[in-house]
């Protein structure tokens, strides 16, 4: 499995980064932390590597927020559950998600 395809799935499994209303926001340090096994000079340029410039693209798909903060395009995202045929789960998920969280607001009040 590449880099890339260990990334997004630390994405989708909730274990890197933290999703919001825009996608996936992630910062070097985390990345840094949960790819303890990548060489630190590779673990080092690989977000900076893939930010986009000429727009989205197969090996750009990031845009740099601020220093060592990077967001994650949504269509990267749909593009590679695509890819493996999970974005029916990624879908259920969300809307899973989605009830737990209106249920907890409504317990909030």
């Amino acid at each position: 499995m590449t880099l890339k395809q260990r990334f997004f799935q630390a994405l989708i499994k909730g274990q890197l980064g933290i999703e919001d209303q825009y996608g996936f926001m992630i910062t070097k340090k985390e990345f840094t932390a949960h790819f303890k096994d990548i060489k630190p000079g590779y673990s080092n340029t690989f977000l900076a590597t893939a930010v986009m410039y000429n727009g989205l693209t197969h090996t750009q798909y990031l845009s740099r927020i601020k220093t060592g903060v990077y967001r994650v395009h949504p269509v990267a995202i749909k593009e590679y559950l695509m890819s493996q045929n999970q974005i029916k789960d990624h879908e259920q998920m969300q809307k899973e998600n989605d009830k737990q969280k209106f249920v907890i607001f409504n317990q909030c009040w």
